[in-house]
């Protein structure tokens, strides 16, 4: 789901590859405590800036190129408030490690459980669907059963799932705090705000044939 903004929408959810073994994932547009960041005043200047840029975007590679661009800047704006995701991602793949070994995650685990599977579970063995496994940084990885016959990850922070893993699509995804979103969604109206008007000026400018007629 995203925030619209006018004919963009900026995700609340964002996919990013990495898992063990794979690519890390892009840290630069996911929020997250002690990320390296700009001061709240710079930050506001160029989502400002961005979204006038914006406003006289015609191509599609432009608007794609500000809708990146303003992913990293609501990633900066949001993190003063972010959980710490990279610690809790890196534990949570110790924690999937210990549970099993690659062959059972993903695509490479195929097929509907066993009754040997359930027999495991009940007898606290492997990967056991839907328990919170607890994380050192004070989160908690758990196992979600998939219709592939795989498992993808939750991981929670203080009650809120913040991230989830999926082996079987390569790729993991952010999930906004509540205290996230608050940021969030004042970054985007900053940038709706600059884009809505700049276009009111374009158009003035257009109707008046360029002419001031305030002088």
């Amino acid at each position: 789901m995203g925030i619209p903004i006018n004919s963009v929408s900026i995700p609340r959810r964002v996919s990013s590859n990495g898992f063990v073994g794979m690519s890390v994932p892009n840290w630069g547009i996911i929020p997250h405590k002690d990320m390296q960041t700009q001061p709240k005043a710079e930050l506001i200047r160029q989502i400002k800036e961005l979204g006038i840029k914006m406003a006289s975007a015609v191509s599609d590679k432009e608007k794609n190129d500000a809708v990146a661009q303003f992913q990293k800047l609501s990633a900066q704006y949001m993190s003063a408030v972010s959980p710490d995701r990279n610690t809790l991602y890196r534990e949570a793949q110790d924690e999937i490690n210990k549970m099993s070994d690659q062959k059972q995650l993903g695509k490479k685990f195929e097929g509907q459980k066993t009754l040997l599977d359930f027999l495991n579970e009940h007898d606290g063995y492997g990967i056991k669907n839907g328990k919170a496994y607890p994380l050192a940084c004070g989160g908690a990885v758990t196992p979600i059963y998939n219709s592939q016959g795989g498992y993808s990850f939750d991981i929670s922070s203080k009650g809120e799932v913040v991230m989830s893993i999926d082996p079987a699509h390569n790729s993991v995804t952010y999930t906004r705090t509540a205290a996230e979103a608050t940021l969030g969604n004042e970054a985007a109206r900053i940038f709706w705000g600059a884009m809505d008007s700049a276009k009111t000026t374009q158009n003035n400018d257009f109707s008046t044939g360029g002419v001031d007629f305030r002088a």
